[in-house]
């Protein structure tokens, strides 16, 4: 039940965020969350092209790493800027 709440408001809202700047042909500034990122090292500090999966899999991380999916997902299928 809380992870459907977290995809319902994580996911489905940045869904809603993104069908609406297609429709409208706007821009969007999506900020995620550190938390969807790979744990990185003090030699290997983690970024956004870090490859892996060392957080913690709780409701929040899932519902938001779901959210940054479908930005990615618009941008690559659908334009989105």
């Amino acid at each position: 039940m809380q992870q459907d709440a977290a995809l319902r408001v994580n996911r489905d809202g940045t869904q809603n965020v993104v069908n609406a700047a297609i429709e409208h042909r706007k821009p969007i500034v999506y900020v995620s969350t550190l938390n969807v990122l790979p744990v990185g090292a003090k030699d290997r500090p983690t970024d956004e092209t870090t490859v892996g999966d060392g957080q913690i899999a709780s409701t929040y991380v899932l519902s938001k790493r779901a959210a940054e999916q479908v930005v990615r997902d618009a941008i690559q299928r659908q334009g989105l800027q």
